[in-house]
């Protein structure tokens, strides 16, 4: 299954990044054109404009892009203005720019309009040309780069990019069943190195992937609407280390019993969960049964080592309040 998932994943990706260079392409080569024919000087800039702005990848974030390249334009013109015809040599004066731009960028949180100043910053570093007319021209190549990004990137895979999402819940959800897995096999004894089990180092991996996703699919809806998603992941991960971290100390310790009071068959249970759905209320309600049952230790069955360490299991289960998934099945981002 997760061999399957990987593969589709590996397939979609290579897809999107190749839409991802063709527009970077024709766009960045249409605004040279454009610019051309227009007679605007530095047409190239124009091209370096549409390829920055194409790169941010969704419609929101080049909706925002768009907003602070033009206001920090104003910015870059004002201190070129400034330093350019006052400061000797070229290399201190375009230095002394890159300082204050680079400062007062990153001091507003804007440092991704960085590169687009620097670009004009050079410009004006050459030309030394502070008319309003050369302004405005300049002004008319990072106007004419914007306008191709943004129209590119209205278009975005997002089938692709819902896929994408899709297949790396599921992934995550396949580990969070071996982890459920690997916590039985740890309960009846029979837990076994396997070196082709995923680390928690991997499984983050895998959700910052998958936040990584989530955040471009929302971004290019414009809506917040997915964003519960988000959450999900990030309970996926923390039920996977819980359950990491519980199947390792019942390996180091481990527990001696017989029928396990149906412990192990609960944590099977859950592991059912999350492909096929079961109700919370029916694994909560279970979880609290087995808790009574093991606390009163009736029969005197369990040691108080086991017993501990059992109370341990399910107290922790219990506290994840909602040990289901969406189902590998049945997850789609619509």
């Amino acid at each position: 299954m997760r061999e399957f998932l990987e593969r589709a994943f590996d397939l979609r990706q290579i897809k999107m990044h190749l839409l991802e260079a063709i527009k970077i392409g024709f766009g960045a080569a249409l605004a040279v054109v454009i610019c051309t024919l227009l007679g605007l000087p530095h047409p190239s800039a124009a091209g370096t404009v549409a390829l920055l702005t194409i790169m941010v990848q969704t419609r929101k974030q080049t909706v925002s892009l768009i907003y602070k390249r033009l206001i920090s334009y104003a910015l870059a013109v004002g201190l070129s203005w400034m330093i350019f015809p006052r400061v000797h040599p070229g290399y201190i004066a375009y230095g002394l720019y890159l300082f204050l731009i680079v400062f007062i960028l990153w001091t507003i949180g804007w440092k991704d309009t960085l590169s687009v100043n620097a670009v004009f910053g050079t410009v004006f570093l050459l030309d030394q040309n502070f008319s309003m007319m050369n302004i405005f021209l300049e002004f008319c190549v990072l106007l004419v780069g914007m306008v191709i990004a943004f129209v590119l990137n209205l278009y975005q895979p997002d089938k692709t990019i819902a896929s994408l999402v899709y297949e790396q819940i599921c992934m995550v959800e396949v580990d969070l069943m071996d982890g459920l897995g690997e916590l039985a096999d740890s309960i009846c004894g029979t837990r076994r190195a396997n070196a082709d089990s995923k680390t928690l180092t991997h499984i983050l991996e895998d959700a910052e992937k998958g936040r990584a996703l989530i955040a471009k699919y929302t971004q290019n809806k414009l809506l917040a609407k997915d964003e519960w998603v988000l959450s999900y992941l990030e309970l996926c991960f923390a039920q996977y280390s819980l359950l990491h971290v519980l199947a390792g100390q019942i390996e180091v310790n481990p527990i001696k019993t017989e029928g396990h009071f149906g412990v192990m068959q609960y944590v099977e249970q859950l592991a059912e969960s999350v492909s096929d759905y079961i109700p919370p209320e029916d694994l909560l309600e279970t979880n609290r049964k087995l808790v009574a049952k093991i606390e009163a230790n009736a029969d005197g069955q369990l040691d108080s080592t086991t017993q501990k360490i059992l109370l341990i299991v399910l107290y922790n289960l219990g506290s994840l309040k909602n040990p289901v998934g969406f189902g590998i099945l049945d997850c789609r981002i619509v």
